[in-house]
């Protein structure tokens, strides 16, 4: 055990002290885009089949115009880019209830806003700020890492969020609330229409009845 402990201190708190996820915030955290449209191009194009050179360029060429054809404006089939991550209602319900919350906040540079997790009991203050921002890659041991990587949020309203949500859909109730307590995005009512403290219930939500009906 001892070993096994002194191997991880060297190797991942001491040499390679970068490798854990949300170094580099607005980078991808896994290749699902890239391993997507590989089996897209497997299944549609090449059959899953070794192509000899020649064939290859012609399917390549293929590709790459059919690819350009759905995404012209102009075509029937249009299929748009997305620039921005879907925010479904209950990412918005969550993302309202913790803006409305009185969780401290504190402003860092440009647009770059520190929180406190829920792991951390006592909220965001100067001291913590101060080591949150000259420990990476200095970290002494691996709970002060969690207690710093994971016990703190950096909010950055271009780059995003460094906790695990956002780094997986791009999508996170700070780095939304963030941007409700700004007033930079108007919060749809069906999400304000649940309680704080308590969670939306799966499925749609219910559609209000004519008026002089008892629901």
């Amino acid at each position: 055990m001892k070993d096994c402990v002194s191997y991880f201190c060297d190797h991942w708190l001491l040499t390679n002290n970068n490798w854990y996820e949300g170094i580099a915030l607005g980078t991808s955290s896994t290749n699902n885009g890239i391993e997507s449209t590989n089996g897209v191009i497997k299944r549609e194009n090449t059959l899953r089949e070794r192509l000899p050179v020649g064939q290859f360029l012609n399917t390549a060429s293929n590709i790459l115009k059919k690819w350009s054809t759905d995404r012209q404006p102009e075509c029937t089939n249009y299929k748009p880019f997305h620039e921005n991550p879907f925010v479904s209602l209950c990412q918005w319900t969550d993302a309202w209830h913790w803006a409305m919350e009185s969780r401290k906040v504190m402003k860092g540079k440009s647009d770059e806003y520190y929180t406190c997790s829920l792991r951390e009991k006592n909220p965001i203050n100067s001291a913590l700020l101060t080591e949150y921002k000259n420990k990476p890659g200095k970290w002494k041991s691996f709970s002060e890492f969690v207690r710093l990587e994971y016990g703190v949020r950096r909010i950055h309203l271009k780059e995003g969020c460094t906790c695990s949500t956002y780094l997986k859909v791009n999508v996170c109730k700070h780095h939304l609330g963030m941007q409700i307590r700004l007033k930079m995005v108007d919060v749809p009512a069906e999400a304000k229409a649940i309680p704080l403290g308590q969670k939306r219930k799966r499925g749609r939500p219910s559609k209000a009845r004519k008026a002089l009906i008892i629901q």
